[in-house]
């Protein structure tokens, strides 16, 4: 069973916060490009481009090479999904089986922020916090020195669960950020007795 620890970010230094919010907003960026290929080639063709289609497209933009792989590859992937829930939804509304409006997906706010989300291979968990590295082209476009943020984290909390990503999250316009831990629980069997 999936689970999901969620908790304010704190104690960022300026710099830290600032990388934060140009990654959020580069992910934004490499959300709503992904999604113009999809669309144009949905309203042009007809049918669905999907991630592995797209990829090649959209690796060489400079959102997608600035981020770290595996967060651009996740902002795309989120794409993927919502054209996928988009498609479902549309053959069930053809088979009578759903009877609201479908909307194609849309375009994030062009002065918004997107969540960025690491794969559990993309970021290190130590004792009290969590590493996130931060990519050289990223630091050279930007202008900063900080290759890592290390994020205040208790492990204990976690310690014996199977931790498949780290998501950060935008709140307020990304006036302050929230995480969360997504991580696998084993659960155990609960007997019942028949009457």
């Amino acid at each position: 069973m999936k689970k999901c620890l969620r908790q304010n970010l704190r104690n960022l230094d300026r710099e830290e916060y600032q990388i934060l919010r140009r990654m959020s907003r580069l992910s934004k960026n490499l959300y709503n490009r992904h999604l113009y290929e999809v669309r144009q080639h949905f309203f042009d063709n007809g049918e669905y481009l999907n991630y592995y289609n797209t990829y090649n497209r959209i690796k060489a933009n400079e959102n997608y090479e600035q981020l770290p792989s595996q967060v651009a590859q996740q902002t795309m992937k989120q794409v993927d999904k919502g054209f996928q829930s988009f498609f479902k939804l549309l053959r069930k509304k053809q088979e009578g089986k759903y009877n609201a409006q479908v909307n194609i997906p849309n375009y994030l706010e062009k002065d918004g922020f997107y969540l960025l989300d690491f794969p559990n291979q993309s970021f290190q968990i130590k004792e009290d916090y969590i590493r996130v590295g931060v990519p050289k082209q990223f630091r050279e476009e930007h202008g900063f020195q900080r290759k890592e943020i290390k994020i205040p984290f208790s492990y204990e909390e976690v310690r014996e669960k199977n931790i498949k990503r780290l998501q950060i999250l935008p709140q307020k316009d990304a006036q302050y950020f929230e995480y969360r831990i997504i991580y696998e629980q084993e659960t155990e069997e609960v007997e019942t007795e028949e009457d």
